[in-house]
């Protein structure tokens, strides 16, 4: 993939910043239809659409980790979370243009503070800032950003964010593209990648998962676990978007 964000549609001009990337050739077809990849830790240093990068008193660097066969990932470490992050697109004022719905990241939990955000444009034409991190205990929803809690198992976990349900939730609008990606201390980060529905872990190469092949039993246990622990996120997340829409119901 060099700047494709969909079955067969370009990226907009704005989003093709620096660099270019290549699906691995072992991915399904139906995944290389599907899928834009986004980020590979493989070629952090070019990025398909120019990367900002800020560590203070921290560091962002390419290691190797032990868990998944000594893989290349980036770390990303720092006494603040908020002043150690990468970000794409460099230009804060210009677009990624991705239209693809489900936001997929693979990162290690290194039991640090950890944050991410993630800027949608929707069909109201408002810009809106989506934030998780695993700090927070209480999701807020505000005009222009909400906040939410993050649940993470030990280890490598494989995040799976649906940006339009989400909007659709917070918000009562509907995803237009995602404007922005902005990922902070402290974590591992493997790959990210956007996708029009969620893939099955046979339909994704050994490079797109948490684990291998001989790994299988442990996989499926760790999958478990997340699985539930991200569905009782998101109930507490429904209930406390209603409890936040309450008052302003009120007030109208």
């Amino acid at each position: 993939m060099s700047t494709r964000g969909g079955p067969g549609q370009a990226l907009p001009a704005r989003a093709c910043r620096t660099g270019h990337f290549q699906l691995p050739p072992c991915l399904a077809a139906s995944c290389r239809r599907s899928c834009c990849l986004y980020f590979t830790a493989a070629g952090a240093n070019r990025w398909p659409y120019g990367r900002a990068r800020q560590a203070r008193n921290g560091h962002i660097k390419r290691i190797t980790d032990s868990d998944i066969r000594n893989s290349l990932v980036l770390e990303l470490t720092g006494t603040n979370v908020a002043t150690t992050y990468i970000s794409a697109p460099i230009n804060p004022h210009a677009s990624l243009g991705i239209k693809l719905p489900f936001l997929c990241m693979v990162i290690k939990n290194l039991k640090k503070y950890f944050s991410f955000e993630i800027t949608i444009l929707d069909d109201k034409n408002m810009r809106r800032r989506l934030r998780a991190s695993n700090y927070q205990s209480t999701t807020r929803v505000r005009p222009f950003c909400c906040t939410m809690p993050l649940g993470l198992t030990e280890g490598w976990n494989q995040i799976q964010f649906n940006l339009a349900d989400f909007t659709r939730r917070a918000y009562g609008t509907n995803y237009v593209e995602c404007v922005r990606v902005q990922i902070h201390a402290n974590c591992r980060l493997r790959r990210i990648y956007f996708s029009d529905h969620l893939f099955s872990e046979a339909d994704l190469p050994d490079s797109y998962r948490m684990g291998h092949a001989d790994d299988a039993e442990l996989h499926r246990q760790h999958m478990m676990h997340r699985q539930q622990a991200m569905q009782a996120s998101m109930l507490q997340q429904e209930q406390d978007m209603m409890q936040a829409q309450q008052p302003a119901n009120a007030v109208a």
